[in-house]
């Protein structure tokens, strides 16, 4: 299940949220692609996979934020830890996000999945 949570722009406490909204594999991508296109300031998402697929399924709505002036960070697990397939996505998906303009981590044994959009939004695979 992913959840996606609203709350202020520097949370303390759970308090400090201010609704929440559970998505499955249906639903959690068109409310994705809403909340990437609402972007003003800033876009963190990290991933450990990464495939031509799925960037390009969100390249409008990424390349649209750059546009916007929106920072773009993409941070996922360095490409030689994946299986052939996977690496071989990696390796083509990472050099289209960053033609875009999206900034690139690698991460050793990376394995979270979220998204943060301008410090309020907050998309995590529960």
């Amino acid at each position: 299940m992913l959840a996606r949570f609203l709350g202020h722009a520097k949370p303390t406490r759970s308090a400090d949220i201010v609704s929440s909204q559970l998505f499955n594999e249906q639903t959690f991508y068109s409310q994705f692609k809403r909340d990437l296109s609402k972007a003003k300031r800033e876009i963190i998402i990290e991933s450990p996979f990464l495939t031509t697929r799925r960037v390009q399924f969100l390249c409008p709505e990424l390349r649209g934020a750059i546009q916007r002036g929106v920072t773009v960070i993409v941070n996922t697990r360095d490409p030689q830890e994946h299986d052939d397939y996977l690496r071989l996505e990696a390796e083509q998906a990472i050099p289209a996000l960053q033609a875009m303009g999206i900034k690139v981590l690698l991460t050793g044994r990376h394995h979270r999945k979220l998204a943060i959009i301008d410090k309020t939004v907050l998309l995590k695979e529960a």
